[in-house]
């Protein structure tokens, strides 16, 4: 097993082109402007897929090392890159992957695949329905440091050779939460592989997905994936993606140094009016499945005392951070934490309005001086916060990290009080709400909330995930009412998302409608970039 490197090259999965010679070439290699054409991959498909060698520049970031099993969360949409699903999400709803189809029971506990044939591994293996068996028991073993409900399953039952069933408990939307989000993984890679996060080298990079991974500075946050020989859809429409660490996506964007970016909290609105007004750029927009929410640490006092929670909670202004931060681009959070654009939102304002003279009362004359972990980019709405809980007596220090250093300590549980920003509030209420789930364990998932431990919320969690719609909906709004009333975090507010993109490189992008890959909320879907479409699975020319 080898080391990471600084700089990733992946010989052992494919033959490598040699684009760049060390990470010096990696760094002025990305910045060009544009659609180019870069040479075909030896050995590239003929006659499917598109024939344009288009390249997409994206900002690089956080990715780590693009294992199932290494990534960090925030490496999801560069693992996907690699690893297929049995589903997809596109901008229609849910598609069969490498499934050729899938169904469930009326109870729920019975998921039938019937896998496509023909599908090889990036190593030229087939992938065969004992691969599909073997990652659904094998990622229940090992999760994901991204969300997957793979605990679900109770066991798979191979029926024929290219069919499988996957018995669990009763769990609606098995196919979008699992089915479309479960990397497919190499039995022949991982069987023997006992620790799979510290397996880091070439091998651990072979997957069905329509790219490898060429080259990487993952300290940089720089990564180059290129079409891979041989993928079962044909040749991707856009045939080299390259992630570039950026300070300021639109500036990067206006530059030529990216071909799509999305807008921050910060961004003004006169810069996206520059990119409205030119027919080179389209645009993707969607209301809010993100949020900008304070988190208390509820193992620590004083934060495991329910009235100083509902103080803050009380004293908060939300429509303020829509005005003064949003410029009223986007809504003022919920209570009970899902947005309006959850299918399954309640509208929770009426039980804790901002009333400052009830948060007096909560504190009862008690004044706390608070630690808070925030990111560096998050400065003015912490400097809000700040000014709004000193009308009742309490005093914020802001501590400001790097995003990657804030993730982990929200992490592991490492704060008392923390701000931070996340997406998939969109999502299935299984995911979504998982995050309050007290028997989950820390370390893994940053969205997590420390220390909350509510029995009957537990139960209302496992009991929505039987259910059938109607059911359903009425328990996952009694979740909202006790999120709303136990006050664990304070949803401050759901941006509205938007992203730019050049129309030479992708005519269209969209934001996905529940997310991809079980919630994820950007607009990086690989979908489209495979296809050039906004569903289904045929390629354009």
């Amino acid at each position: 097993m080898s080391p990471l490197p600084t700089s990733l090259p992946t010989s052992a999965v494919l033959s490598r082109r040699t684009l760049l010679t060390g990470v010096g070439a990696l760094g002025a290699g990305l910045a060009f402007a544009g659609c180019t054409t870069t040479p075909q991959p030896s050995g590239a498909p003929s006659g499917a897929g598109s024939s344009v060698n288009r390249t997409l520049k994206a900002a690089g970031g956080n990715f780590g090392f693009p294992s199932p099993f290494a990534m960090p969360h925030g490496g999801v949409t560069a693992m996907y890159l690699l690893f297929d699903t049995l589903a997809w999400s596109d901008k229609d709803g849910l598609t069969p992957w490498l499934a050729e189809s899938f169904d469930s029971s009326d109870d729920l506990t019975t998921h039938t695949v019937r896998l496509r044939d023909g599908v090889t591994w990036s190593d030229g293996k087939p992938l065969t329905i004992d691969d599909v068996a073997f990652s659904a028991t094998y990622l229940k073993a090992n999760p994901m440091a991204w969300s997957i409900d793979t605990k679900v399953i109770q066991e798979v039952v191979v029926t024929g050779p290219r069919e499988a069933r996957i018995l669990t408990q009763p769990y609606a939307n098995f196919a979008r939460n699992v089915l479309a989000a479960m990397p497919i993984v190499p039995k022949h890679v991982w069987e023997s592989v006992t620790e799979p996060g510290k397996k880091q080298d070439d091998e651990a990079l072979i997957g069905s997905g329509a790219y490898r991974l060429e080259t990487s500075d993952i300290g940089k946050g720089s990564y180059r994936f290129v079409a891979r020989d041989g993928y079962f859809l044909g040749a991707p429409y856009v045939r080299q993606i390259d992630f570039v660490p950026v300070s300021d996506e639109m500036v990067a964007l206006r530059a030529g140094e990216l071909d799509v970016a999305s807008a921050s909290d910060n961004t003004p609105a006169d810069v996206l009016d520059q990119f409205r007004k030119d027919k080179a750029f389209g645009f993707a927009e969607a209301g809010g499945a993100t949020a900008t929410a304070l988190y208390f640490n509820l193992s620590q006092a004083p934060f495991d005392d329910p009235a100083v929670r509902v103080a803050i909670a009380s004293a908060v202004d939300r429509a303020a951070f829509v005005d003064r931060v949003l410029g009223g681009r986007g809504v003022a959070g919920n209570p009970g934490f899902l947005p309006p654009t959850n299918p399954y939102y309640v509208d929770q304002s009426s039980v804790l309005p901002r009333d400052l003279d009830r948060a007096r009362e909560q504190l009862n004359g008690r004044t706390f001086t608070i630690p808070m972990v925030v990111s560096s980019t998050a400065v003015r709405q912490a400097e809000l916060l700040t000014s709004q809980l000193a009308e009742v007596g309490i005093t914020l220090e802001a501590q400001a990290l790097d995003p990657t250093a804030l993730q982990a300590r929200a992490a592991s549980g490492d704060y008392q009080a923390a701000l931070l920003s996340f997406g998939g509030l969109h999502s299935d209420p299984t995911f979504v709400l998982g995050f309050f789930d007290g028997r989950r364990p820390a370390g893994r998932q940053f969205t997590k909330v420390h220390g909350y431990n509510n029995p009957a919320y537990n139960d209302l969690l496992d009991r929505q995930s039987a259910s059938k719609e109607g059911v359903r909906k009425e328990l996952v709004g009694q979740m909202q009412r006790i999120i709303a009333t136990d006050a664990p975090i304070v949803a401050l507010y759901y941006p509205n998302r938007t992203s730019v993109f050049r129309t030479s490189v992708l005519e269209e992008m969209y934001y996905t409608p529940g997310g991809f890959a079980g919630g994820n909320p950007g607009v990086m879907n690989k979908q489209v970039l495979i296809t050039g479409a906004t569903s289904g699975t045929k390629i354009r020319s």
